[in-house]
């Protein structure tokens, strides 16, 4: 999801932050860790597929895709505690979900809202220039 910067300017911070945190929880879900058992036989480990029918604007977009991607976890890793991580995660599943049915479990009432992380990643994303 690439902008202009004029477009951006039109656009308030919040939005801006509320989409990569989106856009990057679902990019999240998609790492699957290596658990022990390969995926790939022996004798394929290093093969890679051709990608020489791929347009330069693919490529060009998965590379920014990926850079923009790691950029957002490393301000959602910064957070002062996971209950920001958590807090996202929980408005990210509820999203999904289409009601609020996610919650988070520690019922101490040290939650943190939604909109206190985003609150706290958006000075880190200006950081980062992704704002």
């Amino acid at each position: 999801m690439l902008k202009t910067k004029e477009a951006e300017a039109l656009i308030a911070p919040a939005d801006i932050a509320d989409g990569l945190l989106e856009e990057w929880w679902h990019w999240s879900r998609a790492y699957r860790p290596n658990l022990g058992a390969p995926r790939i036989a022996p004798y394929c480990q290093g093969s890679a597929g051709s990608r020489q029918w791929d347009d330069s604007g693919e490529i060009t977009d998965e590379y920014v895709r990926r850079e923009t991607m790691d950029a957002v976890q490393f301000c959602v890793d910064s957070l002062p505690s996971y209950r920001y991580e958590q807090a996202i995660g929980i408005e990210m599943r509820n999203r999904q979900a289409n009601a609020k049915v996610w919650r988070p479990m520690d019922q101490t009432g040290c939650n943190v809202t939604y909109q206190q992380a985003l609150n706290a990643v958006i000075p880190k994303m200006r950081q980062k220039c992704l704002i």
